[in-house]
């Protein structure tokens, strides 16, 4: 849905009720029980928000998930997160080419490290890379 909506979010209601939703997607995201439930929801409204939107509050949720990526039971969700908000970044609202370079040096640390031979988290089936 987020790689074809433009116009749509931008009537008042529905910005509204993104943000409705998000804010209380986020209170939920900081209980442990509701992760596994609000992660994808915080990262749906994030990614269906307005740009100044996302622009400002994307790092926050990825680094929320990074935290969350050491924690087995999270760890698939998180990473869809993950996957989810980076994909908006780089197709709906890039930035300059440095600092694109810079973000995906960043994830690219933290995903495949250079201390190890293998990715991680390696318990991630492929098919969330793909």
């Amino acid at each position: 849905m987020a790689a074809v909506v433009d116009v749509e979010v931008n009537m008042p209601e529905l910005v509204q009720a993104i943000e409705i939703i998000y804010a209380k997607a986020m209170k939920m995201a900081s209980k442990v029980r509701h992760i596994n439930v609000a992660f994808p929801l915080v990262a749906a409204t994030l990614c269906i928000s307005r740009r100044e939107v996302f622009q400002q509050r994307w790092l926050v949720l990825l680094g929320y998930c990074i935290q969350r990526l050491k924690d087995k039971q999270f760890r698939r969700v998180a990473v869809d997160a993950i996957l989810r908000i980076f994909w908006v970044y780089l197709f709906r609202y890039p930035e300059s080419n440095s600092m694109v370079v810079r973000r995906i040096d960043a994830l690219t640390r933290i995903f495949f490290p250079a201390t190890k031979l293998h990715a991680w988290p390696k318990t991630i089936p492929l098919d969330a890379y793909v």
